[in-house]
């Protein structure tokens, strides 16, 4: 993934960098982090609009699998353009 590839280059030139990109990953997921112990909340995805403020994360339960795979394939080709 594009990620993991930005995630390695970034880290091995500085270290703090690992530091700041490790405090903004979890300022994102305070939220979901809190809110699914113990829910039946499966599966949460991050896009652009939530990590800009916009929109809260969005959260599937266990049946809504497909429902989730579906808007994670619609977020990776709308980023492959």
């Amino acid at each position: 993934m594009v990620f993991e590839a930005s995630w390695y280059a970034l880290t091995h030139h500085d270290p703090n960098i690992c530091l700041l990109i490790s405090s903004f990953k979890e300022s994102l997921l305070l939220e979901p982090m809190y809110d699914c112990p113990g829910s039946s909340v499966r599966y949460v995805l991050i896009d652009q609009a939530v990590v800009l403020g916009e929109k809260p994360a969005h959260y599937w339960s266990r049946s809504e699998g497909a429902s989730f795979y579906g808007m994670f394939a619609a977020e990776e080709e709308e980023w492959e353009m």
